[in-house]
């Protein structure tokens, strides 16, 4: 049972004063979990996770009020409770038959907290999300991943996927320990009101400027978050942990992505396809024209395409449409890249073996020209063929059965 947040804390603040005397009354009251927290489900992700891609099949997982009365000693409803330790652990294990399924569940839960205006929950959910997309062995939770990063990522001016060069530096495990060891001896002293503000402020512009890969970047984000919930709101630390805070979120988006998009396993489509509209929710359709270039280039390869990331980039190009303009190109050589575009399109929907695959180009085809209102494949060949006939007049050519004919005859 989940009651919003405030009104629990306020029937908590009345039931404590009439049952704390009671252990019995007390575990009903656990167990009645009026409370509805983040932090249990960054606990029992936690829990649920080994230290490498994998989950545990015994777990104790602890309920949002026991979480709240197992955090040493607190004050709820002006009521302090609570003991060291008493965190749901004398509790017996749970046994698992489907831990990518719990893994699944909390992953949704946490992600629908809103963290709009709360930097901290905002960075430990991003971790999350590039940690189970980077090791998390069931692609149903990578894929849940991967939508959560698009609605996380609005606003931070993603540049889209993003990889180091297998040859760039990067810190390594025992480098990002150290940074880490150096900001936190440093906030100790800003936060017991020892000064110490530049040399903190100095820590956190050698984090900024060192190179981390998704593992350290995510690992550096988690530090950061946990140095934020000790820090005086509006205070010049707070703001400073704040503006790093959102650079580490960036990158571990961007890194993330990159991540999700080049798996190559042939179960991860929808990892992949997740990954696309993650992309265009954070940047934008200027992401989805991005993607039409690269479907181009890899016709133009013949490499074997990916339906299912085929259909989720045509789906979205059906709502969205096309940007009114793209990479700083003149209106003149977009339209050129738009007419490639078109190739692309018709071809799909003239000759792809999947229905569904033409089905959705055609309709990404009356979302982006002023083309027939129809899903037969005739009707947008012959508009194609009609476009190229008028193009072909434009620049003082002959139709083209007349120039076929020209080429066959001998004499010509």
């Amino acid at each position: 049972m989940n009651l919003p947040k405030q009104l629990g804390g306020a029937l908590v603040g009345v039931l404590l004063p009439t049952i704390l005397g009671s252990c019995e009354a007390t575990q009903r009251l656990i167990e009645l979990d009026f409370y509805d927290l983040p932090d249990t489900r960054l606990e029992n992700l936690d829990r649920l996770h080994t230290p490498r891609t994998g989950h545990h099949y015994t777990v104790v997982f602890v309920g949002d009020l026991e979480y709240v009365l197992g955090r040493n000693r607190r004050t709820i409803g002006g009521i302090t409770i609570g003991e060291p330790g008493n965190s749901g652990d004398e509790k017996a294990p749970q046994q698992l038959r489907s831990p990518s399924t719990q893994c699944l569940e909390l992953l949704d839960e946490l992600l629908e907290f809103d963290s709009s205006d709360n930097p901290r929950l905002s960075a430990l959910q991003v971790a999350w999300c590039a940690r189970i997309i980077d090791e998390d062995p069931s692609n149903l939770s990578r894929e849940r991943a991967c939508l959560g990063l698009g609605p996380l990522a609005v606003g931070l001016a993603i540049e889209g996927p993003v990889s180091l060069p297998l040859d760039a530096p990067r810190a390594d495990a025992e480098q990002t320990a150290a940074l880490l060891a150096d900001l936190i001896s440093s906030w100790r002293v800003v936060r017991e009101g020892l000064g110490g503000q530049a040399a903190f402020q100095e820590k956190l512009d050698n984090i900024r400027a060192t190179t981390f890969d998704l593992n350290g970047s995510r690992r550096t984000l988690v530090a950061l978050a946990g140095l934020l919930a000790g820090a005086p709101k509006d205070s010049a630390s707070h703001m400073a942990l704040v503006a790093l805070i959102e650079d580490f979120e960036r990158r571990t988006i961007e890194f993330s992505l990159a991540r999700a998009l080049t798996d190559s396993s042939g179960s991860a489509s929808l990892v992949r396809a997740a990954c696309v509209t993650a992309c265009v929710e954070a940047g934008g359709v200027d992401m989805l024209a991005r993607f039409m270039s690269v479907l181009e280039e890899e016709r133009l390869a013949g490499a074997e395409r990916d339906e299912v990331l085929v259909f989720r980039i045509l789906d979205l190009l059906s709502i969205y449409g096309f940007p009114e303009s793209f990479a700083g190109l003149s209106t003149e050589r977009y339209e050129l890249v738009k007419e490639g575009w078109y190739d692309l399109l018709v071809g799909i929907a003239v000759e792809d073996l999947d229905g569904p695959v033409r089905v959705k180009a055609m309709q990404a085809l009356e979302r982006t020209t002023n083309g027939p209102d129809s899903l037969r494949e005739e009707d947008w060949e012959e508009w194609y063929y009609q476009r190229i006939e008028q193009r072909r007049e434009r620049e003082g050519l002959p139709p083209i059965r007349d120039a076929a004919k020209e080429s066959e005859d001998p004499d010509a």
